[in-house]
């Protein structure tokens, strides 16, 4: 079983940080200050840790079928339907925006996740 528990870092490079900013801050929320608690969680299921570690990815390029397009996707999904705290007219711009710039060759980002991965104990 894989577990991802929190995000550490979400990074996109935009013409507007402050807008990037707000929308990742949106949507990872806080981080989990309790450390333990998949590990906790786990062994209360019956399972044990057999890995806890801080999984980086990154990438240069907005393409069909990239993580980068699956996590805007998802940005997407969870700040304007899911949550309603973002105008659908407003991320699109932002959007169009990093499309643009991928375009260009000056696109980025980088996300560190916590993934914890468990077995029947």
């Amino acid at each position: 079983m894989i577990v991802q528990s929190d995000w550490r870092t979400l990074w996109l490079d935009s013409g507007d940080p402050e807008t990037a900013q707000e929308f990742t801050r949106l949507f990872t929320g806080p981080a989990d200050p309790d450390a333990a608690a998949p590990a906790s969680l786990l062994a209360a299921a019956g399972m044990r840790v057999v890995e806890d570690a801080v999984d980086t990815i990154r990438g240069e390029r907005l393409r069909p079928g990239t993580y980068a397009m699956e996590l805007l996707r998802l940005l997407r999904e969870f700040l304007v339907v899911q949550s309603a705290g973002v105008r659908a007219r407003r991320f699109d711009e932002w959007r169009a925006d990093l499309e643009e710039r991928s375009a260009r060759g000056a696109f980025g980002f980088s996300i560190e996740r916590r993934v914890v991965v468990a077995e029947a104990g």
